[in-house]
């Protein structure tokens, strides 16, 4: 049996209203609780809106660059009672991983000593593209926006090395 939950937008302090910057999710999307699905951005801070309950997204309400507030309805949950089940049918196979990881033969002091200690690896390299050439809204705090305008920087030219392409700090410095 299930049941569908219709998820709004939390606090968001003083605010009005604030945008949707990233939705990370998508319909028919299983998520679990404290997942991040929404990231809304205001004239001060950026605010990553968790998931209450896990379940599978129904039906999205709100959109990428929508203006919203505390209250507006952001997406339709489809939390399921079979979900207390699921968890007990993950610890069976956990179990049986950690009879087969005590099999596994411990190597020799021989062997571990031919092994270097210490692997270099180099980083991967860095993809960077401008922002205004995929058409999307710079990723970058309003805070990072301000230091931008006063270098004179225009911010939709900064290609973001952080997390998810967001701009940071040492992306407007060079």
């Amino acid at each position: 049996m299930s049941q569908i939950e219709i998820i709004k937008v939390p606090d968001i302090g003083d605010f009005d209203s604030v945008e949707i910057i990233e939705v990370l999710v998508a319909e028919g999307d299983s998520i679990n609780a404290d997942d991040v699905i929404i990231t809304l951005e205001s004239e001060k801070a950026t605010l990553e809106v968790p998931s209450p309950a896990s379940g599978v997204i129904k039906k999205l309400l709100v959109k990428l660059g929508d203006s919203v507030s505390q209250g507006t309805d952001m997406l339709e949950l489809e939390i399921s009672e079979s979900a207390n089940e699921e968890p007990k049918a993950v610890d069976e196979p956990a179990k049986v991983e950690k009879t087969e990881q005590a099999k596994v033969e411990k190597p020799t002091k021989t062997e571990t000593a031919e092994m270097p200690k210490e692997v270099t690896r180099k980083p991967p390299p860095v993809t960077l593209q401008a922002n205004n050439l995929t058409g999307k809204k710079a990723h970058a705090s309003p805070a990072i926006r301000k230091f931008a305008r006063e270098l004179g920087a225009d911010i939709n030219l900064i290609p973001g090395t952080g997390r998810k392409g967001r701009i940071t700090k040492n992306d407007v410095k060079s």
